[in-house]
Parts: structure tokens; C-alpha cells; sequence
């Protein structure tokens, strides 16, 4: 069974919470919780960026470099 609170920030993060799609980059970025993938966490710090986030623009940019 997945871990409650991640079945909780995924469901805010696809309502377009950008802070919830940072963290949610950030653990896949790490692999916390989820398994790591830096294209999966990628694609959540481009939707945190995109939902105007200042510090999710500051990862696509380290994904970038």
C-alpha cells in the first residue's frame, strides 16, 4: 500500500499545486519514497516552474546544466 502522504501530494500536484509538484520532484529526484527517476522529477519541477514557482524554476535550471 503506497504511503498515505504520498498518495496526498501526488493528488495535490496534479491539481496544480506547484509547491506539491516541487516536493514531489525532489523526492523522485532523490528517490524518497518513490523510485529515483531525474526524468520523472524533471517533468514535476517543469509543472512547479510552470505554475510560477521561483525554486522550481532553479531546478529546471540544475536539470538543464
Amino acid at each position: 500500500m503506497p504511503n498515505i502522504d504520498l498518495v496526498l501530494l501526488r493528488g495535490r500536484a496534479l491539481e496544480g499545486d506547484s509547491a506539491a509538484q516541487l516536493e514531489l520532484g525532489q523526492r523522485y529526484a532523490d528517490g524518497h519514497g518513490v523510485p529515483q527517476s531525474d526524468a520523472t522529477a524533471y517533468r514535476w519541477f517543469r509543472r512547479s516552474a510552470e505554475g510560477g514557482s521561483p525554486d522550481g524554476m532553479a531546478e529546471v535550471g540544475r536539470c538543464l546544466h
